[in-house]
């Protein structure tokens, strides 16, 4: 069409996850509470909505809906042994999906 506009697209739908644990080291069969953040990368971008999947290795353990931007999940039914925990943000139609960094916890006896 001749015409020399640029167009720039920010990704306004990126999200960061952030995932804690109430402990690191616990007795098994003791409840552990996991806290999964979901925030919009883009100040401004407004608050994630949506479900967070919890996950032991890649075994899915729960899933729980975003309340202001956290989702928190208890269990107690962890075996004694190394459990790599991740949350995984399913995205919705403003916000893109996203995994947090591995959360190591360990159970004993």
């Amino acid at each position: 069409n001749g015409s020399s506009a640029l167009i720039l697209l920010l990704n306004q739908g990126g999200t960061f996850v952030s995932l804690k644990s109430s402990v690191t080291s616990a007795k098994a069969g003791q409840p552990v509470t996991f806290t999964a953040t979901v925030l919009a990368s883009v100040p401004g971008a407004g608050e994630a909505t949506g479900t967070v999947a919890f996950k032991d290795g890649s075994k899915g353990i729960g899933v729980v809906h975003l309340s202001k931007g956290k989702a928190t999940f208890t269990t107690s039914k962890l075996t004694i042994g190394t459990h790599t925990m991740t949350a995984s943000y399913w995205g919705n139609g403003f916000f893109n999906p996203q995994i947090s960094s591995p959360l190591t916890v360990r159970l004993g006896p």
